[in-house]
């Protein structure tokens, strides 16, 4: 078997086995009404965290319409956590720097090691890895084995990054945790669909691109990154992306990552050097740390999307949460039909 055979089959199953993994035991906050949860983070305006706060700090809005806050927690709610690893050989700056790449990955692994460590025994983490493809384990709380899987891999090839979104997002339907995260570390530089030169249409003629421009590599790209965030959206999960490039290579895509992020509850951290990867993901354990979990009875059963917005009673507050959620549709309520009572 080559090299480029064994870093994208390095992990033992790939997403198509996947569905055979099932839900063990009910997910938090999950009842009869498919409550919507929203995890918020709140901090004060040197940007740090506010504590101590109660539900009844919080207004909730669906659709500009306001909503209880039916379930609260301020405490430690398990998690659903994909990580999702750029091994394309953009991470990598080849033979000539080798002691700089053994350098970076070993950054990389110390801060997996720290997310895992940090992570509670009732945590499921599923590791997935791209390049031009995808290769994931299936969701599992023995965390050991995840970095027994990183230590087979070494980075090569193209970089399919939202291909790999697409394809992971998913996975969070068979998640057994309600409260779920993806991890995205990347350069961003996303290569199997390329950005080229074509006009925008006029805002009020958008409509189908593909119909309009023809498979053009930007209207291409536009579409891709649209599939990826609306994947990310049915997916409830709370998006963090670290950019880590080379320290002499291409530079983090960061525009990319903040778009993929900026609806989903998390931030985009672009690196200015890999080594800081580290104290990147320290930072986002603690941001899970001191989340308010939130969640109240969704208005809609049209299984489309709508916006959600979470304030505080505090207006020099600054709260971060995601952006919408897809309600659940009529059939998803009510899967056997009218007859069902």
């Amino acid at each position: 078997m080559d090299v480029d055979t064994r870093t994208r089959w390095a992990i033992v199953l790939v997403l198509a086995c996947m569905s055979v993994v099932a839900a063990q035991q009910p997910p938090v906050f999950r009842t009869n009404t498919d409550l919507v949860l929203v995890p918020v983070s709140v901090t004060d305006r040197t940007g740090r965290v506010v504590g101590g706060l109660k539900a009844d700090h919080f207004e909730l809005s669906d659709s500009g319409v306001r909503r209880a806050v039916t379930q609260f927690s301020a405490g430690r709610v398990p998690i659903s956590l994909a990580i999702l690893l750029d091994v394309s050989g953009s991470m990598m700056q080849g033979p000539d720097a080798r002691a700089a790449d053994d350098a970076r990955w070993r950054d990389t692994r110390r801060a997996l090691e720290m997310l895992l460590a940090r992570l509670g025994t009732d945590d499921d983490v599923l590791f997935a890895v791209f390049n031009d493809r995808v290769a994931a384990s299936p969701w599992t709380q023995d965390h050991a084995r995840i970095l027994e899987a990183f230590d087979a891999l070494r980075p090569n090839g193209d970089t399919a990054l939202l291909q790999a979104v697409g394809q992971i997002a998913p996975v969070f339907r068979i998640a057994r945790h309600q409260r779920k995260v993806l991890l995205l570390i990347s350069d961003g530089n996303e290569t199997q669909v390329p950005a080229g030169a074509v006009v925008a249409p006029p805002q009020h003629e958008i409509g189908d691109l593909t119909a309009q421009f023809g498979e053009s590599d930007r209207t291409r790209r536009q579409l891709s990154i649209a599939a990826a965030r609306d994947a990310i959206r049915k997916s409830d999960a709370t998006l963090y992306a670290i950019g880590i490039g080379t320290r002499a290579g291409l530079p983090v895509n960061t525009a990319l990552l903040e778009d993929l992020t900026k609806e989903a509850g998390g931030y985009a951290e672009p690196l200015r050097n890999p080594s800081e990867i580290l104290a990147a993901v320290a930072r986002i354990c603690d941001d899970l740390r001191s989340q308010y979990i939130l969640a109240f009875e969704p208005a809609h059963a049209d299984g489309k999307y709508h916006l959600i917005r979470v304030r505080t009673r505090g207006t020099d507050l600054k709260v971060r949460a995601r952006a919408g959620y897809v309600a659940p549709s009529i059939e998803s309520r009510n899967p056997t039909g009218p007859n069902r009572y």
